[in-house]
């Protein structure tokens, strides 16, 4: 397994940001299934403090440079989805909890980098 630290990894670019935990560890284990290292910057900020998910722009996937291409293709089909949907009463709840207390529902979701020709360095590839 590679290390953060090692050469390989020193040049990382960001192949996707994901908005949930969920979402980041299918995408990072899609990824080093196939070989490639994944690393999901500020991880550990969005399990903390997760109403800052969305003003960090996500968490990002990043992956060393020399792999990106493949990473992009391998996750071009990754879209995670709810096993079921939400049931109305816990919509309600939801919606009433932002109205009431200005508490928003934690975010979700994985948005692959929309410009695979120009993925950014460590940054948000769109």
């Amino acid at each position: 397994m590679t290390h953060i630290d090692s050469p390989e990894t020193a040049d990382l670019v960001a192949v996707g940001h994901a908005y949930g935990q969920m979402e980041t560890q299918m995408a990072c284990a899609m990824l080093e299934s196939a070989g490639i290292f994944a690393h999901p910057q500020t991880r550990q900020t969005a399990s903390v403090a997760w109403h800052y998910t969305v003003a960090l722009g996500g968490i990002a996937v990043l992956v060393p440079r020399s792999r990106a291409r493949d990473a992009l293709a391998i996750l071009a089909d990754f879209k995670p989805e709810r096993s079921r949907p939400l049931p109305f009463w816990l919509v309600l709840l939801g919606v009433f909890t932002l109205l009431w207390a200005a508490i928003p529902l934690p975010p979700s979701g994985y948005f692959a980098a929309r410009r695979p020709d120009r993925v950014a360095t460590t940054g948000d590839g769109r």
